[in-house]
């Protein structure tokens, strides 16, 4: 079994490693883009899963209360201008699809998953 070993990292850091290796998070995870401009400030990083899923990642160093509410924002952004990611990625993800969020962070709190539950998106 694996040992896991708790480090200091930045965002900065966490998204140059998933950036260098997105597989360390999901395998058959490509990355399309990061710092993607929305109406809400960027998104930390685009990518599109193995069954060409558009995947928003949202990524915290720490715990964050309202790293879900950002994350939403930013996949409703995404979300709703399909058309246009699909034109800019012409062929690297199923326009077709709903698109998924992702929320990394070393934990989430009690409030934040409780509140997940109840949002339907994939």
């Amino acid at each position: 079994m694996p040992k896991v070993k708790d480090i200091e990292i930045s965002e900065d850091e966490l998204k140059k490693l998933i950036l260098d290796d997105p597989s360390c998070i999901e395998e058959g995870l490509r990355v399309l883009g990061d710092e993607i401009p929305t109406d809400s400030g960027p998104l930390d990083i685009l990518a599109a899963d193995s069954d060409g899923t558009l995947t928003v990642i949202e990524l915290k160093n720490e715990i964050d209360e309202g790293q879900l509410d950002q994350g939403l924002r930013y996949y409703d952004f995404v979300s709703s201008n399909i058309l246009g990611y699909s034109r800019a990625f012409r062929g690297k993800f199923d326009e077709k699809g709903e698109p998924r969020l992702m929320l990394i962070a070393p934990s989430f709190s009690k409030n934040m998953t409780r509140i997940a539950k109840y949002i339907d998106v994939p």
